[in-house]
């Protein structure tokens, strides 16, 4: 009897977790969560778990990757990349009915994950050069981990 009624609560518990909003309580800005990576001046070493908060004002693609931006240009220093995969892509288009890169522009939206910076090097005449810059980034696992606050 004990088994089942512990399975029980565990369930339950699960089940309330997985439609709770992800919460206004310590939600991190995009210039809080870049100034937190950037600490001690070593941003390769950093991460920064939490629930971050951003208008999202542009977007793009690669072969591989989806991402979703703060700022229009995603080379600046106070710009937080949401970075997603095409099959998180798929699911996010199912669930709104729209593509994300059209259905989150101009969204203010939050987003729990893990924030760090990523190394970047330059391209030029469409050769990797040695020069690099580093972009903040956080992954998206999964569709529960975003939501719109702000139409």
């Amino acid at each position: 009897m004990k088994k089942i009624i512990i399975i029980a609560m565990i369930f339950t518990i699960s089940i309330g977790d997985a439609k709770k909003p992800l919460g206004s309580e310590g939600v991190i800005s995009v210039t809080e969560a870049v100034n937190l990576l950037d600490i001690n001046n070593k941003p390769w070493s950093k991460k920064v778990r939490g629930v971050f908060e951003m208008k999202i004002r542009a977007g793009g693609e690669d072969k591989r990757w989806v991402y979703l931006n703060s700022n229009l240009n995603y080379r600046t220093k106070y710009n937080l990349t949401i970075k997603f995969s095409k099959h998180i892509r798929e699911r996010l288009t199912k669930k709104y009915g729209i593509d994300p890169l059209e259905f989150f522009i101009g969204k203010k939206i939050r987003v729990k994950g893990e924030a760090k910076k990523v190394k970047i090097h330059k391209v030029e005449n469409g050769k990797v050069t040695n020069l690099v810059y580093f972009q903040s980034h956080v992954i998206l696992g999964a569709i529960k981990n975003i939501e719109v606050i702000d139409y």
